[in-house]
């Protein structure tokens, strides 16, 4: 509403007329104060305001925050910005979109879920020790991880491109890995690659397959040497085939 015209009171009013202008200004005064609006407030400067519903077409708070950032509410929805970026936005559709943010289901802190676009992470954490993380910017070079942590140790999968592309499963030395089916284990690849024949242990034995090689190996007792072959029938010897202990070698 606009602002009320209030009257002087003419000299020598009677005592009546006093009292009825003084009842009727603090009328008209309690119905401006209780419908102010932007006809006659372009500005208001408060400590605490108390309201049990503002209806506005911009709500921004800022003037107090710190590097320019502000808190803002309109047509569009809510937005808090730290003074450079949106750092959470939420639409009228009731879906957030945010730099960060943490969800704890305590007051002390775990457990949590995190999650931290600044180093690509998603952390589930059962505490400070323990936590799940995916990580799309990855670790040791390689763009995207998930990880396992528990008491410093950690178990990862990492996606990505080294010196060729591929899928790597590691542990820090702490860790063994465990693959077990109750069923059949089947590997496939063009070709499969093992460390050395002496780290692949029979896990009934103990006896390493270079050692089972050997002792297969050592059972021989034929002869030793080379000889020589004809590669057509007729013609010279002139193809080597060496033996060793009685076993072809080339």
């Amino acid at each position: 509403m606009p602002v009320p015209n209030f009257q002087p009171l003419e000299q020598g009013a009677s005592l009546d007329r006093t009292n009825d202008y003084i009842f009727g200004f603090i009328r008209r005064l309690n119905d401006f104060l209780a419908h102010m609006d932007t006809l006659n407030i372009d500005e208001l400067n408060a400590d605490v305001i108390n309201a049990g519903t503002i209806n506005a077409a911009l709500v921004k708070v800022g003037t107090a925050l710190n590097s320019g950032g502000y808190i803002q509410i309109d047509s569009n929805g809510l937005t808090i910005n730290d003074g450079t970026k949106d750092t959470f936005r939420v639409g009228l559709d009731g879906k957030p979109i945010m730099t960060g943010g943490t969800v704890r289901s305590n007051a002390s802190g775990y457990p949590k879920l995190e999650f931290n676009s600044d180093n690509g992470l998603i952390s589930a954490e059962q505490d400070a020790n323990t936590r799940i993380n995916l990580r799309s910017n990855g670790v040791s070079g390689n763009p995207q991880s998930l990880q396992f942590i528990s008491s410093g140790n950690m178990a990862f999968l990492l996606a990505g491109i080294t010196t060729v592309a591929e899928f790597i499963i590691n542990t820090t030395n702490a860790m063994d890995i465990n693959i077990s089916s109750g069923r059949d284990l089947r590997l496939y690849g063009t070709r499969i690659f093992l460390e050395s024949f002496s780290q692949t242990i029979d896990n009934a034995t103990g006896q390493t397959l270079q050692g089972a090689l050997n002792s297969k190996a050592n059972a021989f007792t034929g002869a030793s040497g080379t000889v020589y072959v004809s590669a057509t029938s007729g013609g010279p010897a002139n193809i080597p085939i060496t033996f060793s202990s009685g076993v072809r070698t080339s």
